[in-house]
């Protein structure tokens, strides 16, 4: 039990992040240890315990909305039962919390993790040493698309097209929206050394040995009419 509603309180607490809760009806989760019902003027409701002796109300609704969950703290003890390598509960919580927000079938509603988000930032200083180019991730198909190719930058020197399909980095990094933090990872480094991509145009494969260089991104272009 106090497995399962230690499980169960990481992943709500990771949900309401996601969508940037600012309300969560429970203060510190890791010292419970038990659950228990009482009868209350409204009906039934839920009491949480905790170690210290601090007491918890919630309304039973809000605890049926939280047995919701409890599909995905079965799937995280089967793994845990029989998956062939140890797993990573926080692992498994972020990647629930992304397919969370990708079922709503939006492409421009993403969960960040706080290295996610750092990246994010660092973007938009506008200066990085890479490749050049801005990918578009769609959790449905799975397919990273170039949406943009900055100036000046190797990718288009070399000729890398917007709406290209980033397929492969290095030698063996297939890519899809899952992994494109670690591709992208890999693309940049240092000012003058090389890395091999390979995109997919009109189903075609096309590598590109690309020299990586200080970028600059260009968020507006212009032109005087």
């Amino acid at each position: 039990m106090r497995k399962k509603l230690t499980l169960l309180l990481c992943l709500l607490l990771t949900v309401c992040l996601a969508v940037s809760c600012a309300y969560l009806p429970f203060g510190d989760y890791s010292d419970m240890y038990s659950v228990g019902v009482i009868g209350g003027s409204d009906g039934p409701t839920s009491v949480f315990v905790a170690d210290n002796g601090d007491t918890v109300t919630i309304s039973k609704e809000e605890y049926e909305r939280y047995q919701q969950f409890d599909k995905l703290i079965e799937l995280m003890d089967i793994a845990d039962a029989n998956f062939y390598e140890d797993v990573d509960h926080d692992v498994m919580l972020e990647g629930a919390a992304a397919g969370l927000l990708a079922s709503l079938g939006d492409p421009y509603t993403f969960y960040y993790t706080p290295e996610d988000y750092a990246a994010l930032w660092e973007d938009d200083e506008g200066e990085y040493a890479g490749v050049g180019i801005q990918i578009s991730a769609s959790y449905l198909t799975g397919l990273c698309t170039v949406s943009r190719v900055f100036d000046n930058g190797p990718a288009k020197e070399a000729g890398v097209h917007k709406g290209d399909i980033l397929y492969k980095v290095g030698e063996d990094m297939y890519v899809d929206a899952y992994n494109l933090n670690e591709a992208v990872d890999v693309m940049r480094g240092t000012p003058g050394t090389d890395v091999d991509v390979t995109f997919l145009r009109n189903g075609e494969e096309i590598t590109f040995t690309l020299t990586r260089k200080q970028i600059t991104v260009n968020r507006i272009d212009s032109m005087m009419l």
